[in-house]
């Protein structure tokens, strides 16, 4: 659902230069047809800001993204990205 609404505004207020559900290998993204094995598929990736969300839906959050994956998206993305986890379950706070 969130790509379809990122996508949407992004058609209406112009290329943000945020991707949503794309895969990555080695620092690119992987090209249509190319095979997915090693691949790492992000949920939205800012490319301006060289920003990975990553959606979880846990009850307790900061458990949801482990090491290992974080590992795996700053290796198949740009270098220095920064990897962001988004519980929407969790209350906002202030």
């Amino acid at each position: 659902y969130s790509k379809k609404v990122l996508d949407r505004h992004q058609k209406i207020h112009g290329d943000r230069k945020i991707e949503t559900e794309a895969s990555y290998i080695d620092g690119r993204l992987r090209e249509q047809g190319e095979s997915t094995k090693g691949t790492v598929r992000l949920d939205t990736y800012d490319k301006n800001a060289n920003v990975v969300y990553d959606y979880k839906f846990v009850q307790n959050p900061g458990k949801g993204l482990g090491s290992k994956q974080i590992d795996k998206i700053k290796t198949h993305t740009k270098e220095g990205v920064a990897v962001k986890e988004v519980n929407p379950m969790k209350p906002a706070t202030e």
